[in-house]
């Protein structure tokens, strides 16, 4: 089995547990690590966490400034120390799965999308993530689940219908994705993603006059998105 296999398979506070107890497992910190990172979890900066002593509410605050001050990178930083010394709160483990999404730690952003849910209840902007999450780690179908439940509960926010989108294309559904495309395109005409990924599909469709018109508003938005970038080319070479 795989690295990411096994990680599903453990019990992930048990492989975490040993990160609280610095002091006994200084001696084989080194050694744990690497493994520890290998079934799928993210690495403690600098080694083992210590214990920071700082309470979950004085935690909690300093996440707040960082994001009402836009240092997302701060605040995850934080939550993900203070998960590694025993606080348990939803916004800890939603933090911690967006940063462990950006490193490309699926399966660990999938198990704390689904903490924050299982101790916040539901929440349309983790539903998406945990969808997210599951998608690119070939759970469309599991993905594509969590998506439409975070629709249901927010059904104008055009993200959540290009995410939407782009799990149908990966699972060839077309026809279903295109529709979301253009409903995330509806709701929010200068979402260049979802124009970008129209553009894409009417260029495996050989619909050229339509890649290029998409393609081009999609342009206009974001002059450096790839997708729309090679689907005009594409056009103008047929």
């Amino acid at each position: 089995p795989s690295a990411s296999q096994i990680g599903r398979g453990l019990n992930r506070e048990g492989v975490a547990q040993w990160r609280r107890y610095t002091a006994e497992l200084a001696p084989v910190a080194r050694i744990a690590e690497p493994w520890v990172q290998r079934f799928g979890y993210p690495p403690t900066p600098g080694g083992a966490a210590s214990g920071t002593g700082a309470s979950l509410s004085r935690v909690l605050d300093e996440i707040g400034r960082d994001l009402q001050g836009g240092r997302l990178a701060g605040a995850m930083k934080r939550a993900q120390d203070a998960l590694a010394v025993g606080h348990v709160h939803p916004l800890l483990h939603r933090l911690r799965g967006v940063l462990a999404q950006q490193e490309g730690w699926l399966e660990t952003a999938i198990a704390d999308f689904e903490a924050a849910l299982s101790l916040g209840g539901e929440d349309a902007a983790v539903l998406n993530a945990l969808g997210l999450a599951m998608a690119r780690a070939d759970r469309l179908a599991e993905g594509l689940q969590k998506i439409d439940r975070a629709i249901a509960l927010q059904p104008n926010f055009a993200a959540f219908h290009y995410n939407r989108g782009w799990t149908l294309e990966a699972m060839g559904e077309l026809r279903p994705a295109r529709e979301a495309y253009e409903r995330a395109v509806a709701l929010d005409p200068r979402n260049a993603q979802a124009l970008g990924a129209l553009a894409n599909l009417s260029a495996r469709a050989g619909d050229w006059e339509g890649t290029q018109v998409t393609a081009t508003r999609a342009l206009a938005v974001d002059a450096g998105l790839p997708a729309a970038g090679v689907a005009l080319a594409r056009a103008q070479l047929a």
